[in-house]
């Protein structure tokens, strides 16, 4: 009898330590993910913006906005994680993507994250650093 309960006690212990660590490995893909489409949403709405002789005002490009989105969608569509929100905000001359990602079958509200980058949208400029806006 005792020998059973050991069995299960320590079943119960893998099962819980098995879903704490698929727990950790579906929150770092989140935000790996996350990551990559802000980047990748930055960049395109910088090339946009350049292409378009954007005059650094206070609002992007309407094209900017969409290449941002299209970028975070592509960036994320072979991973099981989708995007909420992609914002772009323009602050100076630099264009400012923020992405909002959840994995596809998420049921723990804590495992969405949200990913800024930063790019410069002026043709002689360099990137800017994220976090440096």
């Amino acid at each position: 009898m005792a020998s059973s309960l050991i069995v299960l006690r320590t079943s119960a212990l893998l099962l819980l330590l098995l879903a704490v660590i698929t727990g950790l490995y579906v929150g770092h893909v989140t935000r790996m993910a996350a990551d990559a489409a802000a980047q990748a949403a930055a960049t395109a709405a910088a090339h946009v913006a350049v292409a378009e002789g954007w005059p650094c005002g206070p609002n992007p490009p309407g094209a900017a906005v969409t290449a941002a989105a299209q970028a975070s969608l592509e960036q994320m569509e072979h991973l099981a994680v989708q995007p909420v929100a992609v914002d772009l905000a323009a602050e100076g001359c630099n264009l400012v993507a923020t992405v909002t990602a959840v994995p596809l079958d998420a049921r723990v509200s804590a495992l969405q994250t949200t990913a800024v980058a930063c790019r410069a949208a002026t043709g002689q400029a360099p990137l800017s650093v994220p976090g440096s806006c």
